[in-house]
């Protein structure tokens, strides 16, 4: 095969740079938990964003007359960051209406980014047409039209259906994020990513830094109501905020970020639906015996 002669930084992220570095401390580290390839051992690693959610060549494309391409994914996500930096530093400006767009299609790009996104893709047939070998790999640049597509129609679909607030995290209970960056479903019920966006009682929620996340809900609600219960009254906050991170990181794979260390038993929890899955396609009744090095 043919390769590009224009260097490109072969270090992929799947969580971008600019996002991750939102979860920080104040030492510019993130707390990253890990789960590696076919290990059930959680490892525990304090590492800048540069080193974290990455792998080599993920976004390697091939062409259609066989050449390799190393940059067409690198510089569309540049181009989005670059453009959604400045909102996620400044919480004031996220529920603009410009922002709210760039927003949302950040957030997709996101999860489009992601190995869960794949796997559900997989099970769902997803963009069975443009896929041809592990979907975790994109390898076609159809595969990057559709993707643009979609992220088009779901984000211009929320914009037009949603009502959005911010939430803001406590001092003693940030938010976290993961593989799997934004919970879009029915609170109780496991659904896909995009399988239960359209019922009336979905809702979304997107942790955009460790001090805010994004949480939006069908019109049909009262969101003054739910705005206000969530702002003034501390209780009931925090127990949100614990609700969201605990859905972020059951749905996540093998990643999970935080700006301080997480107790266990929520660590624990990390690639729950994973599990569940696993056992109901195998039939592997045997006990979860995952362990973390905390």
């Amino acid at each position: 095969m043919i390769e590009s002669k224009q260097k490109t930084p072969r270090k992929h992220h799947y969580l971008s740079i600019c996002y991750q570095k939102g979860f920080a401390d104040s030492e510019g580290k993130v707390h990253a938990y890990h789960i590696p390839p076919n290990s059930q051992l959680i490892n525990h690693l304090y590492l800048k964003p540069q080193n974290v959610a990455c792998e080599k060549d993920r976004y390697t494309l091939f062409t259609e007359d066989g050449a390799i391409d190393r940059s067409t994914f690198e510089r569309i996500y540049s181009k989005y960051e670059n453009e959604i930096s400045k909102y996620l530093k400044d919480k004031y400006e996220l529920l603009k209406p410009e922002a709210m767009q760039k927003i949302l299609t950040f957030m997709f790009h996101l999860i489009h980014r992601s190995s869960v996104f794949w796997k559900e893709a997989e099970k769902q047939k997803f963009y069975q047409k443009y896929i041809h070998a592990d979907p975790r790999w994109l390898k076609s640049t159809r595969l990057l039209l559709a993707c643009k597509k979609y992220i088009e129609k779901y984000s211009d679909y929320m914009i037009n259906s949603f009502n959005f607030i911010l939430i803001h995290s406590t001092e003693d209970i940030p938010f976290v994020t993961g593989d799997a960056p934004a919970m879009i479903g029915i609170p109780g019920k496991k659904v896909g990513y995009f399988s239960g966006l359209t019922n009336n009682d979905t809702e979304v929620y997107f942790p955009i830094s460790s001090q805010v996340c994004l949480a939006g809900f069908k019109k049909a609600h009262s969101i003054e109501k739910i705005y206000l219960g969530l702002n003034k009254n501390i209780t009931e906050r925090k127990n949100a905020i614990k609700q969201i991170n605990k859905c972020i990181v059951m749905k996540s794979h093998d990643l999970l970020l935080s700006p301080t260390k997480l107790p266990e038993s929520l660590v624990l929890k990390l690639g729950y639906f994973d599990l569940i899955n696993r056992k109901l396609e195998l039939g592997d009744d045997s006990k979860d015996r995952r362990r973390s090095c905390i």
